[in-house]
């Protein structure tokens, strides 16, 4: 299940697209914390989903990756792009 805070958000989890998912939220507790006058001091951890078994990526990452490296290698351009 994914919570946010103290309430259930999803369950079960869907695995495809989490990563975007689970970006936009980070993207977003960022942007809020920048727009407040306020310059308290805030902690964000997130940890990435990519390359931790079972490898699912976003529709958009599935079959990207050159050569032979497969759905590892997608996982990784999925979590690339999520960094930029």
């Amino acid at each position: 299940m994914i919570m946010h805070n103290k309430t259930i958000v999803e369950q079960p989890i869907r695995l495809e697209g989490l990563a975007g998912r689970l970006t936009a939220k980070s993207i977003e507790f960022l942007e809020n914390c920048a727009s407040k006058l306020s310059h308290k001091p805030f902690a964000l951890l997130h940890s990435f989903t990519n390359v931790h078994t079972p490898l699912i990526t976003g529709k958009e990452f599935k079959g990207k990756a050159l050569q032979n490296h497969g759905e590892y290698g997608d996982s990784i351009i999925e979590m690339d792009h999520q960094v930029s």
